[in-house]
């Protein structure tokens, strides 16, 4: 997991021969010329990211451009903030406060207001909140008892239910384009973690991955590709892709250190990760057919899990 977090280590900067720059797609808008009037669209946001930061003393929330201008602090609080997950519309991000600890809990930021909201209370801990698809509900990760399951909550913590119950761990969900399929790692195969899909709709599941070492921290790449950690090659954990199609797995980025917590960005078909080692991480990118792996918000300190964010404020 990721915890606290300090500034980049020199031996883990060395560990990355990469180019400095980091390209940024810009989108344009058109309109109709003549004599009929025409509905003037607004074009949308620039991509920025939310990420996790301790480069004022304290884990805190951060949202910058790509290139780490524009930097803005979202949150300041003594209790670690980590997971910021940007919502579809740009306007709030939910994140877990307090860490991985019985004290975490998930609240809610509002990018326009600042106002913030404290959507679980309860003696459990709570973690790992993904946005769903419509930006109406908040599926996320919660310890009942001594086994991880997953749940879902309206955007402003109501109507709390859980989607799975058993005797092993289920964790860190990630959401499907359309919102009904959520993929996530599980314990219940063994003692090695594999990839689950669940139907939220209809209650199925299937398993996804089957390979000897832990695949972990997936989210979707598109409708038909699934993004995820492991170190089934063993020593450090890379980062792979697998097809729902055929369940085959390609390897994505191996940046000779652990690369965790892959977003896939629909607009420019990016994957933001980090990359480095416990107190000690990088923001990177790489296509998500493969290719360079950049570095992202190259400011020298450790940053961590990053999330795409169309934010206009």
């Amino acid at each position: 997991m990721l915890g606290a977090t300090r500034r980049f280590l020199p031996a883990v900067a060395a560990a990355f021969t990469l180019a400095s720059a980091v390209a940024v797609t810009t989108v344009g808008a058109s309109a109709a010329s003549g004599n009929r009037a025409t509905a003037v669209r607004q074009p949308p946001a620039p991509e920025r990211l939310v990420f996790s930061s301790e480069r004022d003393g304290n884990q805190d929330i951060y949202l910058a451009n790509l290139d780490g201008s524009g930097l803005r602090r979202l949150t300041s609080h003594p209790a670690p903030d980590l997971i910021p997950r940007c919502s579809p519309d740009g306007r709030h991000v939910v994140f877990l406060r307090g860490g991985f600890t019985e004290n975490g809990e998930i609240y809610r930021l509002d990018l326009v207001t600042g106002e913030e909201r404290r959507l679980t209370d309860n003696a459990v801990r709570d973690s790992t909140p993904q946005w769903s698809a419509d930006g109406r509900r908040i599926f996320f990760t919660r310890r009942v008892g001594q086994y991880d399951r997953i749940a879902v909550m309206n955007a402003d913590g109501t109507g709390l239910s859980d989607l799975t119950s058993a005797a092993w761990h289920d964790t860190m969900p990630g959401v499907s384009p359309d919102g009904r399929t959520l993929v996530h790692h599980t314990y219940r195969y063994g003692r090695e973690t594999e990839l689950h899909l669940l139907d939220v709709v209809s209650g199925v599941s299937s398993r996804l991955t089957a390979a000897a070492g832990y695949d972990y921290e997936a989210s979707f790449a598109g409708r038909d590709r699934v993004v995820f950690s492991s170190n089934r090659a063993g020593g450090h954990y890379r980062l792979y892709t697998t097809s729902l199609a055929d369940g085959s797995v390609s390897l994505l980025a191996d940046v000779g250190v652990d690369a965790w917590g892959s977003r896939y960005s629909s607009h420019s078909h990016a994957v933001a990760f980090s990359a480095g080692r416990e107190g000690a991480w990088r923001l990177m990118t790489v296509d998500v057919n493969g290719g360079v792996v950049r570095p992202l918000i190259p400011d020298g300190f450790s940053n961590s899990s990053p999330d795409w964010c169309q934010a206009r404020q």
